[in-house]
Order: C-alpha cells, then sequence, then structure tokens
C-alpha cells in the first residue's frame, strides 16, 4: 500500500542517517564514543555497535565503518577473553567470519573457545551463554569435541530460562543480563536480552512452535507503540528477531479499531483519526470530545496486544512539575556580575540584565529501578527574549562563585533555543546531589514563557524529571532624554 511503502522508504532513509550519525562517533582507530568530540574511544560502545551491526545479514554497514578495525582496536582494549565484553568480541569475531568481512580464524581459536566456555559456565549471564552459543555456531566449532558438550549444556541452560520466562515466572536480572555483573555500561535489558536467547535456541533447532508463540506475545507486551524501551533495546530485539517478524509478517493481518472513551462515553468515529503507524495505530481525538474527561482505549483481536499510550497536549506554560526519580528543581535569580550578588528572580527583568538559572537534581533511594544507565542527558529550553552567555568560566571565580561547570558533565551543547549536557555517572552515583545552571541575559523586551528542564535516562526516556515552565518578562531601556 502507499503508507506501507512511505514507511519503507522512511526506514531507508532514518537507516542512512543513522549511519552518517555513527561515522560521527567514529575516531581514527576504528573506536566510537558516547558523543562526537569526546577523543578517547570507549570499549563499551565500540563493542555495543559491532554487536548489533553484525547481527544484521547484510554487511554493507559493516564496511562502511570498516569493522575490522574497529575489532582490532576493542581486541587490543579488552585482551582478557573471561569477562562478558570478552564473549561479545567473540560474537563479533565469529559473525564477521560468516558474513565473509574477515579471514578464517587462527590456530589459537579453539584454545580461546574452550577457555570462554569454561567462564561463561561458571560466570555467565543468559546473554553470555546465548552469544558464546552463537559464536560456536558461527566458527562452525558447535560440533567439535568438548565443546559439543558444552554447546548442550548452554542450549539446556538457555531454553530452562527463556521457558520459564515465557511461562510467566519473573527472571532475576542479575542471571539474565551483565548489567548488574562485570559490565556495568552494558545497556541491554531483558527485552533484548530475550531475543539474542531466542535465536540462539532457533539456531539450533531448540523453538518450538508453542514458545515461539509465546516468545511473540512477551515481545509485544514489551512493546509500547513507539520501541521496546530504549534505542538500544529496539534495535536489539529487531536484528535478533528478525527471523521471527519474517514468519510473522507472512501471516499478518489488519488491526482492530480501537474503541475510544472519553468521561466513560464512546466517541464518534467521525470525532476520531485513526492512522496507521509502524507497530499499531495513531489515534487523534478531537479537542472538545477530550475535555470530556479521562480518556480510555480498548480493543482486541487474534494475536494483538493493546498497550494505548494517552497524551493530552497543554500550553507550554502550563507544563507541570514531574518530580520522577531525580527531584529536578530550576530556580532564577537576578545577577550582579560587578558584586556577585544573587537575589530570586521576582517582578520582571530589563534588557541587558543578567539572570542565573541554578539547576540541581538528586536521585531518590530507591526510585529508579535496576536498568538505570549510567548515561543521562539534561535539558533545558530558553526563553525567546534571552540569550545564553556562553563565555561563562568567569562566573565560576569571585565574585560569583556560581559553579557552572561542577557537575561534571560530559559534554555541553548550547542552541539559541535549548541547552543540553550529557553525564557519565558511576552506578553508584545516586548518593549524591549535583549542580550545573547558566547564565542568561535579557535581549528583547516582552513576556516569554521559560519552558521546561528535562533530566532523562539515556538509554529510557520514561525514566525522567521534569521541572514546571513559568513566564519571564524584559522591559526595554527607558528612553534617554533628548539634548
Amino acid at each position: 500500500s502507499p503508507e506501507q511503502e512511505d514507511m519503507r522508504k522512511n526506514a531507508l532513509e532514518f537507516s542512512a542517517a543513522g549511519l552518517a550519525r555513527l561515522k560521527t562517533l567514529q575516531n581514527l582507530d576504528g573506536s566510537f564514543v558516547w558523543w562526537p568530540g569526546t577523543g578517547k574511544g570507549d570499549p563499551s560502545m565500540t563493542a555495543v555497535v559491532l554487536v548489533l551491526l553484525s547481527s544484521l545479514e547484510n554487511p554493507e554497514a559493516l564496511k562502511s565503518l570498516d569493522a575490522p578495525r574497529a575489532l582490532g582496536w576493542l581486541k587490543a582494549q579488552v585482551p582478557e577473553g573471561g569477562s562478558s565484553l570478552g564473549v561479545a568480541i567473540t560474537y563479533v569475531e565469529s559473525r564477521l567470519k560468516v558474513l565473509g568481512l574477515s579471514p578464517e580464524p587462527g590456530g589459537t581459536l579453539e584454545a580461546m573457545l574452550r577457555f570462554q566456555a569454561d567462564w561463561v559456565k561458571a560466570h555467565g549471564t543468559v546473554l553470555d551463554e546465548s552469544l558464546f552459543l552463537l559464536a560456536l555456531k558461527g566458527f562452525a566449532f558447535d560440533t567439535k569435541p568438548g565443546l559439543d558438550r558444552m554447546a548442550k549444556d548452554f542450549l539446556t541452560d538457555v531454553s530452562g530460562a527463556v521457558n520459564a520466562y515465557l511461562d510467566g515466572a519473573v527472571p532475576d536480572p542479575k542471571k539474565w543480563t551483565p548489567l548488574l555483573g562485570d559490565w556495568p555500561r552494558y545497556p541491554g535489558r531483558l527485552p533484548s536480552t530475550l531475543s539474542v536467547a531466542a535465536r540462539a535456541l532457533h539456531d539450533y533447532g531448540r523453538l518450538d512452535a508453542a514458545a515461539t508463540r509465546k516468545l511473540s506475545q512477551r515481545l509485544l507486551a514489551s512493546f509500547d507503540g513507539r520501541h521496546f524501551g530504549s534505542t538500544f533495546e529496539t534495535s536489539g530485539v529487531l536484528v535478533h528477531s528478525a527471523w521471527l517478524l519474517k514468519d510473522s509478517m507472512r501471516a499478518a493481518h489488519a488491526l482492530p479499531r480501537p474503541r475510544v472513551t472519553a468521561g466513560g462515553q464512546e466517541i464518534a468515529p467521525a470525532k476520531l483519526s485513526v492512522r496507521e503507524a509502524p507497530g499499531g495505530v495513531e489515534v487523534s481525538v478531537d479537542p472538545a470530545e477530550a475535555a470530556s474527561g479521562p480518556i480510555t482505549v480498548t480493543g482486541s483481536g487474534d494475536d494483538v496486544i493493546l498497550r494505548a499510550r494517552v497524551t493530552r497536549e497543554v500550553p507550554l506554560d502550563q507544563a507541570p512539575a514531574v518530580p520522577g526519580g531525580w527531584n529536578l528543581k530550576k530556580e532564577y535569580f537576578r545577577l550582579n556580575a560587578k558584586t556577585g550578588a544573587l537575589g530570586p528572580l521576582e517582578g520582571r527583568v530589563r534588557i541587558g540584565d543578567l539572570v542565573y538559572v541554578k539547576l540541581t537534581f538528586k536521585p531518590r533511594a530507591g526510585a529508579l529501578p535496576w536498568w538505570s544507565s549510567s548515561y543521562y542527558a539534561l535539558s533545558d529550553e530558553i526563553p525567546a527574549g534571552l540569550s545564553v552567555v556562553e563565555e561563562d568560566k568567569v562566573y565560576d571565580g569571585a565574585p560569583c562563585h556560581l559553579s557552572l561547570h561542577a557537575a561534571l558533565y560530559t559534554t555541553r551543547d548550547i542552541r539559541s533555543d535549548r541547552i543540553r549536557w550529557t553525564f557519565a555517572f558511576e552506578r553508584n552515583w545516586m548518593d549524591r546531589a549535583y549542580q550545573t545552571g547558566y547564565v542568561l541575559r535579557a535581549q528583547y523586551a516582552g513576556d516569554f514563557a521559560t519552558g521546561v528542564a528535562r533530566l532523562e535516562d539515556f538509554y529510557d526516556e520514561s525514566l525522567y524529571s521534569q521541572t514546571a515552565s513559568r513566564r519571564v518578562g524584559v522591559d526595554p531601556l527607558p528612553d534617554r532624554p533628548r539634548k
């Protein structure tokens, strides 16, 4: 259909844009960084990129990024194979061999695989066992004497864990993903790990029709209509579930039309706009109908799982505060650059006046789930009539002492309409408070909405804290008397 063709075209364009973005994150030595311009390569980031791209059947992306060079850099940084990161590297090596991007492995491969098999058996998670099984299959070592027995043991372990999960058992994250173990910077959670495990079982012929059906339902239950929890989770699920998606598409059928109510009353079809979107349908409700009360969405059908996401648009200056897990706060102060004096911003300012915006946050104990990552982004919207003073280190010292750069952010990006910081915390970062901020200069007269500041997990936009908005008034300079 024309809509499906548009989706396909958009997907190709997004893929090309994503690959171009990845190239901006790659150093000359092949390594990848988390943010452009940060210099030294990061082993976790490099491994994540290679694991995802090598899992595709098309090698073109790997070729354009010179994956063998990137893998060479990664192996030099992680010479010890006995780790979750080491197992991931072995998996990437096996995939490059399968895709014809690397020569046949040398004589030390079998010894390394036997060493890693012992490590995985003693310390490995479900993800480690699954990636190791896929590596054995890729190297065609799954029938080697000794390794074949280990493969059977791992298949038994993975099959037991997957079937228990699919039957409703609550999985122990520590046994499934290395995020809570020896690879704390790994961004994967349960849906992507389940997809890797299911792919291993499928490739070894150990996933029957009943388990496949339960797998589809479990993955659908993890999908919110847009993603599986984060960009990485979505990528991991899709690349490792390609075999499942192909089978499902052969039996695809039309989605049932949802039933939408507002204030308990069903909304007439004429008052709804329903558009099919990737993974579901997008419904827009007539504002007059939406004002009737809470909106609910119901629907049913074979192999359909309802995950309704209801959002309401409000004027920017009415956006509410959302404490979330960090209790982010934003305060405005008048700043006297000569004396360093600060006073709460009450009333209006004049063109040329300085305004100090103070942002503070501290994670609340027990408020963050186990999968919360080490990477966070903080952003704030700039009022239209004011601009950020970019050369602001002078305000860190006397007489102001604002500590604008004390939060140890990784990057800061200033635009005309917003300012954005990125942070790479240690996983025990939640025991302290953080403060940052910036200085504004009033440029134009008028009344302006300040927008909201928002701190969110780099890998899960549902884990966020948000401040409320307010308005700031700027008065023109007084007219000078004519001589």
